[in-house]
């Protein structure tokens, strides 16, 4: 089929022989004119004024030396994958550095920004009112990748005041090295506390009598501050699983952001780069975006060889992105495009060169489909709002795109146009990635009252129990189910930095603060799918600690077995249903005895106690050779008796009380390492 739009030679994704091939974006520094480059530049280019990028190699261990030597910063990801931060300079000389395949420029993700507790049932994993358990995350490497951290907050600190972050790496600059000793202060990210937020949630120690601790409160931290870009994110992931592996313990790392530029099917180099990386007692959970109602996805399937569709893109605020991509898994390119600028019923078609100075062509080795990425920035769209191309395809060709968040929606002033749609907007960047858990977020609160005494009411945007209006609907182009899950992110209460740019104490998201040795922290409250994603990485934590070696693939398991569905859940935005973190522990330890995994420390309690009025359930939580369970009354009659031999773990036992008339009973459950004993009052 021919181009309407042929790139110069130059630049076409073609390496010359014996060197490696470049993406269209490094391409462009290389050979278009300055100012296409300039352009190319803000777009790729971190706050330092450094390139950073992804290699596919063939000996990334040699790569990496090789690069070292030239006096840049490497890292070596994999054997197949390393990272690279060099000036555009040095891109000639790594093209033809031995054993160097393909290079890409790194992309930059974007931020998506008690009840949760109790609505995940989280709260019966901890010491309680309803429950005991010893599952809290212990012995568990929890990563915070994330912007705005308060390090030594007291939600980080153990009730010593010792700091539970057992590492920081601080992203400031490709020299940057981690460091074990946690300053005070917080790092310089705008970022509105996001990362001390989300780390709260995921890993927050008990404060007092506050309800506003996290789902694994004796996990041991890894704090991550972060540009956020793909390459940098690819070094910090490994920096987690290396340090967890060297220390013999399980990982999961919480990634509460991402991107809709992408082919979202998880084959590009950072998704499968990331994807290799898990494993066994590995895991990677992911906020699946907050884009729900939004119209920044469209796709079509061309019918008849000479079919041709418009894709309009009204400007939000400075720049439009719009990222197309060919559905054929081929090598080859099935559509041409034709950009204009729109206003009115005028098309105005850009030339050849402004063209070149805004489009991006490229085949995705990964995936081996075509793209097409427009970035027109302020300068280049002028005044001009509407942004379109004219798309031909071969028959029976497809392809989908999308704008980005504040960069562009899909406009349709009457039939001639493609119109915009809310499907397919799970994020790429980390929900994408094939075996992590990608979160939804629904409704736990709808009201709270903040530290100046106000409240604040949301009842008709936070139906209580509803997926919540913001949460992303897939489906994903690639294998598996997404969103995976959904979980509370609506009105969380958690950790507040108070060294985030123009905090105030006062300020109407903050909730209480508390003060220990006259040092004052901060409780505030956020939304998201950022808020909802560390939930389940809590969970992953206590999961992970009863059975340590659980691969991503059980963890999936065990959320489709065990995540509940009510008349508000749906597959295309909470795949398996709400995450129950207690039935989930259950299959976690029988997974756990299946394989054959040692049982739990000998220290922690043989039983974990789910307490209602109506029955106990006693989980559990290694395998024994007899339990006896006695319920008594005051003078220590004997109402009910129940043994069980050879409980294998995971296996639980249901007495009812449903036949017990009101009154105080003690309820004993006898096992060969110890009596457990506790007080019940029967309503």
């Amino acid at each position: 089929m021919k181009h309407i739009i042929v790139l110069l030679l130059s630049i076409l994704p073609f390496a010359s022989f014996g060197q490696a091939r470049l993406d269209a974006r490094l391409r462009a520094l290389e050979h278009r004119p300055a100012q296409t480059a300039r352009r190319a530049q803000k777009s790729i280019y971190d706050a330092n004024n450094t390139l950073n990028v992804i290699i596919e190699t063939e000996n990334s261990s040699k790569v990496v030396e090789s690069i070292k030597a030239d006096g840049f910063a490497s890292f070596k990801i994999d054997t197949r994958t390393a990272t690279a931060h060099i000036p555009a300079s040095y891109l000639k000389t790594l093209k033809n550095v031995d054993g160097v395949r393909f290079i890409h420029s790194s992309r930059k993700n974007r931020l998506l920004t008690n009840n949760v507790r109790n609505a995940t049932n989280v709260n019966l994993l901890h010491n309680g009112t309803d429950l005991e358990t010893p599952f809290t995350g212990k012995g568990v490497i929890v990563g915070i990748i994330d912007e705005g951290f308060e390090y030594r907050h007291i939600s980080f600190l153990d009730a010593e005041g010792n700091s539970r972050v057992r590492a920081l790496w601080y992203r400031h600059g490709p020299d940057s090295i981690p460091t074990t000793e946690i300053p005070t202060g917080g790092d310089d990210y705008d970022a509105g506390s996001h990362g001390t937020h989300v780390a709260g949630i995921a890993a927050g120690s008990k404060v007092g009598a506050l309800p506003y601790y996290g789902m694994a409160p004796e996990s041991e931290i890894i704090m991550l501050p972060s540009d956020l870009e793909n390459a940098d994110l690819l070094e910090e992931i490994s920096y987690v699983k290396q340090f967890a592996e060297t220390e013999g313990k399980p990982w999961v790392v919480n990634m509460s952001f991402g991107t809709l530029i992408g082919p979202h099917d998880g084959k590009d180099v950072f998704s499968q780069t990331v994807d290799r990386m898990m494993g066994e007692g590995g895991l990677i959970v992911a906020a699946a975006g907050n884009e729900n109602k939004e119209m920044l996805h469209a796709s079509h399937t061309f019918t008849s060889p000479n079919d041709t569709v418009n894709l309009l893109v009204r400007k939000n605020y400075d720049e439009i992105y719009l990222d197309i991509w060919g559905q054929d898994a081929d090598s080859c390119r099935h559509l041409s495009l034709r950009p204009y600028f729109y206003s009115g019923s005028t098309k105005t078609y850009l030339t050849e060169t402004q063209t070149e100075e805004v489009l991006f062509e490229d085949i995705e080795p990964g995936n081996k489909k075509e793209n097409y990425y427009f970035h027109l920035d302020k300068d280049f769209l002028g005044s001009n709002r509407y942004f379109g191309v004219e798309i031909c395809g071969d028959a029976g060709t497809t392809f989908h795109a999308w704008t980005e968040t504040d960069c562009g929606i899909f406009h349709s002033p009457d039939a001639s146009f493609l119109s915009g749609d809310d499907n397919y907007l799970t994020c790429d960047g980390g929900a994408n990635i094939p075996r992590a858990i990608a979160v939804g977020s629904y409704n736990t609160k709808n009201s709270l009252t903040n530290i100046n005494g106000n409240t604040l009411s949301y009842g008709s945007n936070y139906p209580m129990g509803a997926m919540s209006s913001f949460s992303s609907k897939g489906p994903y182009l690639g294998d598996g189910l997404k969103p995976t899950v959904a979980a509370p992110g609506a009105l969380v209460v958690s950790a507040y930095s108070k060294y985030t740019p123009g905090f105030s104490k006062t300020g109407s998201s903050i909730v209480t603060s508390f003060t220990r040795n006259n040092e004052t922290y901060y409780f505030g409250f956020k939304g998201g799918t950022s808020m909802a994603c560390p939930v389940v990485t809590g969970i992953m934590a206590l999961w992970l600690q009863a059975f340590p070696q659980m691969t991503p693939e059980q963890a999936i398991e065990i959320i489709e077995a065990t995540s509940t569905k009510d008349a508000y859940t749906t597959t295309e935005q909470s795949g398996y249903g709400k995450i129950d973190a207690y039935e989930g522990l259950k299959m976690a330890l029988q997974m756990a005895e299946a394989t054959g995994i040692a049982s739990l420390q000998s220290g922690l309690s043989p039983v974990t106690l789910l307490k209602r009025q109506d029955n106990w359930k006693i989980l559990f939580n290694n395998a024994l050779d007899r339990a006896e369970i006695m319920v008594c009354d005051p003078c220590g009659r004997i109402i009910k008796r129940h043994v069980v031999i050879n409980p294998s773990r995971g296996e639980e036992t249901l007495i009812n009380l449903n036949d017990v008339q009101a009154g105080t009973y003690i309820i004993s459950i006898t096992t060969p390492e110890r009596i457990i004993s506790r007080k019940f009052i029967k309503k």
